[in-house]
Formats: structure tokens, C-alpha cells, sequence
């Protein structure tokens, strides 16, 4: 009984080594190159303008399935929200999560759908994307928003759900605690300062109704200021129409091919 037991212990150690060996490798091989790219990174406004055209991008995963998901690419008319386009695809996300670095994750994906969209859609290339994550509200300043925009070579913005507390910026706890204080209608915005000073982002009450805020953050050749202008005017409700339409689109394509797979084994 003690030999099983110690057999299975020895068994278990084996396993969370070459697990955790294996995510600190990719975290090495992550961390060196977002320091090459992140020299890339443009902070200021450099899109045409006016702006015609933004773009939502956004993953969702089958249920209980962590590998399995479905890539969205959604673009709209600017101001209006018209959508002009939508594309969702069938992907498989090998690489494991870590915090941090989740553009390693999924922004080879996503890649692959505003590529096609250049190649095969000129005319409605958006000046922006908006990216259901972080850009320069990140422990490097350089989130899956940056990611995305370095790589595509396109504008990009950060619009996360949730805080991504690093730098010094409180937790998530209290900065809603703060916000519920000091936002009252929408666009009040709270300033996530970092430990040194900097603001790499914003806070931001998105609609006049409700309390719980989204935290902006400029991605690529998007100022911080033009991010919030912009999230805002795209913000019908809570999440920015571009991000709501790619996440809608990219849970009904996962529905459908599960229902056509139930269709299949029942037939």
C-alpha cells in the first residue's frame, strides 16, 4: 500500500514537472520575443482618418474544451455600428494559457482572418480593431492588442472585461470599489496609474446604466486618449458593439456545428 501510494506520488511530480518545465520554457521563448516586438510598438494616432470602418475580434471555446474554438472577425461601419462583415473560424489553441502571454495563444489565429480580410476585402479594411483583451495594460506594457496590431501592422485598441492587476495598479476589488464611488455616467473614466506614475489605462463606465466598468488600453498607433473616444462612441451596451457582434457571431458558429454533430451521430 505504501509503494502504491509512493509509486502514484512520484507519478504525479513527473507529470506537474514537464508541465511546469515545459510553460517555463514557452515563457522564456514568450518573453523574448514580446521584447523584440514590443520596439515596434507605435503609442500614438497613425490611422486614417476619418474613420469609415472598425473591426471586433474575439475567441469562445466549446464547452467544457479548452482547445477547441471558434476565431471572429467582425467589421462595421463607423459611427454607425452597420455590420459589412463577418467571418468565424474553426481553430485549435495548443499552445497552454499563461498570464501574460496570451497573445501567444491566440493572436496566430486571429492573424490568419485579418490577413484574408486584406487579401480578399480591401475596401473595408477597418482603421481599428478592437480586441477583447489587454494592449499597454499589461506587466510589459505589451498585451495581445499590441500583439495583434505589431504583427498585422494595424491599429489596435485593448478592451478587457476584466483587470489585469500589475505594476502597482490595485486589484480589481478595489478599483471597482472606487469606480461605484467616483463613476456616475457614461464615459467617467478612472486612470489605472502604475507605481511610477504612468497611466497605462483607463477605467471606463461604458454606458449609463450599470457600475461595473471595462479598462481600455491603447494597442497599436492608437493614443490612450483616441482609445476611450472611440470604445465609447462604439458602446451601445456594456461591451463595444465591434467585440459583441465577433463574440455573438463566434458562440452561434460553435452552437451550430454542435448541433450538426448531434444531427450526425443521432442519423
Amino acid at each position: 500500500c505504501c509503494d502504491s501510494g509512493n509509486s502514484r506520488l512520484v507519478k504525479f511530480c513527473a507529470q506537474r514537472y514537464h508541465q511546469w518545465g515545459s510553460q517555463l520554457y514557452i515563457m522564456c521563448l514568450s518573453f523574448r520575443e514580446q521584447a523584440t516586438l514590443s520596439k515596434k510598438l507605435i503609442t500614438s494616432d497613425e490611422f486614417a482618418t476619418p474613420i469609415r470602418h472598425v473591426g471586433g475580434v474575439d475567441i469562445s471555446f466549446w464547452k467544457d474544451n479548452d482547445v477547441d474554438a471558434c476565431a471572429s472577425l467582425v467589421v462595421m461601419e463607423f459611427p454607425s455600428m452597420h455590420v459589412v462583415y463577418e467571418h468565424c473560424q474553426k481553430i485549435q489553441l495548443t499552445l497552454p494559457y499563461i498570464s501574460g502571454f496570451l497573445a501567444f495563444r491566440e493572436v496566430p489565429h486571429i492573424r490568419i482572418l485579418v490577413e484574408n480580410l486584406k487579401q480578399n476585402r480591401p475596401d473595408i479594411v477597418p482603421q481599428i480593431i478592437l480586441f477583447d483583451g489587454n494592449g499597454t495594460l499589461h506587466p510589459r506594457h505589451f498585451g495581445v492588442a499590441c500583439h495583434l496590431g505589431v504583427e498585422c501592422d494595424i491599429p489596435t485598441i485593448g478592451v478587457a472585461k476584466t483587470l489585469l492587476a500589475c505594476n502597482g495598479i490595485p486589484g480589481e476589488k478595489d478599483v471597482r470599489e472606487m469606480c461605484a464611488q467616483h463613476l456616475k455616467t457614461k464615459g467617467d473614466k478612472l486612470p489605472m496609474t502604475e507605481a511610477d506614475g504612468h497611466v497605462s489605462g483607463y477605467a471606463v463606465l461604458p454606458t449609463a446604466k450599470g457600475s461595473r466598468p471595462i479598462y481600455i488600453s491603447g494597442g497599436h498607433r492608437v493614443s490612450l486618449d483616441t482609445a476611450v473616444e472611440v470604445v465609447l462612441q462604439c458602446c451601445i451596451h456594456k461591451i463595444p458593439e465591434p467585440i459583441r457582434h465577433a463574440d455573438l457571431g463566434s458562440r452561434d458558429y460553435i452552437r451550430k456545428l454542435q448541433e450538426q454533430r448531434r444531427h450526425g451521430n443521432a442519423s
